[in-house]
């Protein structure tokens, strides 16, 4: 990632930085990389660097959240295809209603699914390096001799 998602994962951990001031000189010949790619590539890596920082020990928060609007919208629009058929006697054939609750309820599965997965791999990972998915920045009132879970170092 390039600085900007660096910054941000720095200011969520709540690093202090300061900026050193740098003299720049203008550009004597050829013309600038940055194009609109590179655009993309920065909210692509913000995108990590948030689901990184929020989701990353639990994604069901994430994936769940989505499924359920998924299965909810999925069973909303299958509550009003039933209605039309009916109540209406609507012609279901090529309705794009019925397609639209199949593949809501099943991309809400499916991201049920895919929340439950990173749970689990979440906590294989969290259980084999031995770690834990918050820090302390300090103990108080901790007993000396038991074991102690990781602390964060006091930034600055």
């Amino acid at each position: 990632p390039g600085p900007r998602p660096r910054r941000a994962a720095r200011h969520a951990e709540r690093a202090r930085e300061d900026e050193a001031l740098a003299k720049h000189h203008p550009r004597v010949a050829g013309k600038t990389k940055y194009g609109i790619d590179r655009t993309f590539r920065v909210i692509l890596d913000l995108m990590t660097v948030k689901y990184m920082l929020d989701y990353f020990s639990h994604p069901m928060k994430l994936f769940g959240g989505v499924g359920l609007v998924c299965l909810l919208l999925g069973m909303a629009c299958a509550t009003a295809t039933l209605g039309m058929k009916l109540l209406a006697g609507f012609d279901m054939t090529g309705n794009p209603l019925l397609l639209m609750s199949v593949v809501s309820a099943l991309g809400g599965i499916q991201f049920l699914s895919l929340g439950l997965m990173g749970e689990v791999n979440a906590r294989i990972y969290f259980g084999s390096q031995k770690k834990q998915h918050y820090a302390l920045r300090e103990l108080i009132n901790f007993a000396e001799d038991a074991e102690r879970p990781a602390t964060l170092p006091i930034a600055g």
